[in-house]
């Protein structure tokens, strides 16, 4: 069994009209710094008779493309929840169907352990902690599909029509802006490539202090004193373990959101610095150095929310690799039962499953 795709069926309408939405949003924005720069370069121009002439007009503009924003941001969460939801249900779905068909087979090596290490310890975890891992995985599938891909797609074809935009009125600025953009992504990209590696090593070892608990659970009560302290031991140094693991993942999306800052405040910067050369030498004009202010400075959010939507994705990929794992090893071969032998219920390995 594999995982459905993400984007068939209804959701590929879902995935297209949240990107149209998200395009028409962040579209809104930069038409109203479009707006601002007219309107400053025609007082500087024109002087009170033009400010009296631009009144009514800039007033009908900006309040139009301030309605088209917020109506297209309201719009967007509800829908998106829609797409993430109604993919959660197929996912859970399969991860079901592919439980019942090993639980009814009977099959040793149905569920085989994923991801063996020398720390594995017996079999004896109970479903539940398998259970409310995969759901979880779940979760973060319908969180990356449903609210911040298609989000994800408008925010890069925003960044690239301002830079195409910035091109046209001045390349200079344009390059002064693509320079920290540039960098803020190469650079996310590798922290993101570290997070994935971190957020997969809290995971481990999450559902190996889950392993360890259900046991200590499975074996009841009536233990000696230095049976459950061993206990509480093994579970307080799981725990620093996953403390460990679940900092280093923290550390790494804080980078992130780090480099989105970066990104913004560099660009800001250069893109000032070169408007202001430019303008001393009459190269380009005061409102066309503020326009490209105002488009760098409205690229923060997408920036922001790109650096959010690296960090959704490497977790997402965690739970697809685990989810995939599940599904592919979910159906064995026949383990031997003799015929004519009762069927009997196995429980899955959850040992090492991450």
């Amino acid at each position: 069994m594999q995982l459905p795709l993400p984007n068939g069926g209804p959701r590929r309408n879902w995935f297209i009209q949240l990107t149209l939405l998200a395009c028409a949003e962040l579209g809104a924005l930069f038409g109203l710094a479009l707006g601002i720069r007219h309107a400053f370069d025609a007082v500087l121009v024109g002087g009170p008779v033009a400010v009296q002439q631009l009144g009514f007009s800039w007033l009908v503009w900006g309040l139009a493309l301030v309605l088209v924003s917020a109506v297209a941001r309201a719009r967007q969460r509800p829908l998106g929840e829609s797409f993430g939801q109604h993919y959660a249900r197929r996912v859970r779905s399969r991860v079901l169907r592919c439980w019942l068909s090993a639980d009814t087979e009977g099959n040793d090596k149905a569920i085989p352990a994923v991801s063996p290490s020398p720390e594995a310890e017996p079999d004896t975890a109970g479903r539940g902690s398998l259970l409310v891992r995969l759901l979880g995985d779940t979760t973060a599938l319908s969180r990356w599909h449903g609210r911040v891909k298609a989000r994800s797609f408008a925010n890069l074809t925003a960044l690239l029509v301002v830079t195409v935009a910035l091109a046209i009125v001045a390349w200079p600025l344009a390059l002064a802006a693509m320079g920290p953009l540039l960098f803020g992504l190469a650079a996310q990209w590798w922290v993101g490539l570290q997070l994935e590696a971190r957020a997969a090593h809290a995971r481990q070892q999450r559902a190996r202090m889950a392993a360890s608990v259900a046991r200590t659970l499975d074996a009841g009560s009536g233990n000696s004193a230095d049976v459950d302290n061993r206990a509480v031991k093994n579970l307080d140094r799981r725990g620093r373990k996953l403390s460990t693991g679940m900092v280093d993942a923290a550390r790494a999306s804080g980078a992130l959101e780090g480099l989105g800052m970066l990104m913004t405040g560099g660009a800001l910067v250069a893109t000032l610095a070169v408007g202001t050369y430019l303008v001393g030498n009459a190269q380009a004009s005061a409102g066309t150095v503020l326009l490209a202010a105002l488009w760098v400075g409205q690229s923060s959010r997408p920036i922001h929310e790109l650096a959010r939507a690296q960090d959704a994705w490497r977790r997402a990929r965690v739970s697809e690799r685990n989810l995939s794992r599940f599904l592919a090893r979910g159906r064995g071969t026949s383990g031997g039962r003799k015929k004519g032998a009762p069927r009997r219920r196995k429980e899955p390995r959850t040992e090492g499953q991450s």
